[in-house]
């Protein structure tokens, strides 16, 4: 039998698999969810991906939510039949999670093999990785890259982990040139203080490969699933802004020279 490190077909918890995806990179996308998240942040609207192992209980059914163990060779039969609309659009693969570079040897082949058949490949990350898996970021063609609270005492409480490693690897991805978007998710009483909105924005303008800063609003369509898997949450604690409010704080983030975008 071959070592682990040898394996050339890894697997991975797989909990969403969303094709004709438009919102994840350019064109029609594949994306792919892999279970397994390093933060914890307290309006995360994938509890489903926070952990690594099984936790759906048997029998729940909760809108596309599934858990499967499956290999990069299952995956990529799922991707080869969309790659006409790939080709047509100038779409791809999104590898999503949770947090895939997690999964330094089942996110790496899958890249791989995407780039062999000519297909344009994301990861969608919350940028918090070291060694071998700050180096995939390295390894798709685009980033879609978080930056949630910008000060580290605020971004430890809301998510359980310092932002130092997300910093770094998003200033030295700038510096490379790497095409990047940035995400924010507006959650009031977390990211929406000026203070916060101000820096997030001039890093978004810091790097010409940053084509866009997505703000996405705050939705509590995740309850359900936190009820699903009896994990504690505070959703519904948290007030939905209107898009008065949210086309407000749009225009003042781009004040500082971000092309800033409302998400979905």
């Amino acid at each position: 039998m071959k070592p682990e490190a040898q394996c050339e077909d890894p697997s991975a918890l797989i909990f969403q698999i969303k094709r004709s995806a438009m919102e994840d990179g350019p064109g029609i996308r594949t994306n792919v969810f892999i279970k397994g998240c390093p933060l914890r942040c307290k309006w995360c609207c994938n509890p489903e991906g926070q952990e690594t192992q099984p936790e759906l209980p048997a029998g729940a059914e909760v809108h596309d939510f599934f858990e499967r163990l499956m290999s990069v060779s299952e995956i990529m039969e799922i991707v080869v039949r969309d790659k006409p609309f790939y080709d047509a659009t100038g779409g791809g693969v999104t590898v999503a999670g949770g947090e895939p570079t997690m999964h330094v040897r089942f996110t790496g082949e899958l890249l791989r093999r995407c780039k062999a058949l000519g297909i344009h490949t994301a990861l969608d990350t919350c940028g918090f990785a070291e060694g071998a898996a700050a180096d995939l970021l390295n390894q798709a063609d685009m980033l879609l890259f978080d930056l949630k609270i910008i000060n580290e005492e605020k971004h430890i409480a809301a998510t359980g982990k310092s932002n130092r490693p997300i910093l770094e690897n998003y200033h030295r991805l700038g510096a490379s040139g790497k095409p990047m978007r940035v995400r924010m998710p507006l959650i009031p009483g977390y990211t929406d203080d000026a203070e916060n909105l101000e820096a997030v924005a001039r890093l978004a303008a810091k790097y010409p490969n940053v084509e866009r800063l997505d703000i996405i609003p705050f939705h509590n369509y995740a309850i359900p699933k936190y009820e699903v898997l009896h994990k504690l949450h505070i959703l519904s604690d948290i007030p939905l802004l209107p898009k008065e409010k949210v086309e407000e704080i749009r225009a003042y983030m781009a004040e500082f020279g971000a092309n800033v975008k409302v998400g979905g």
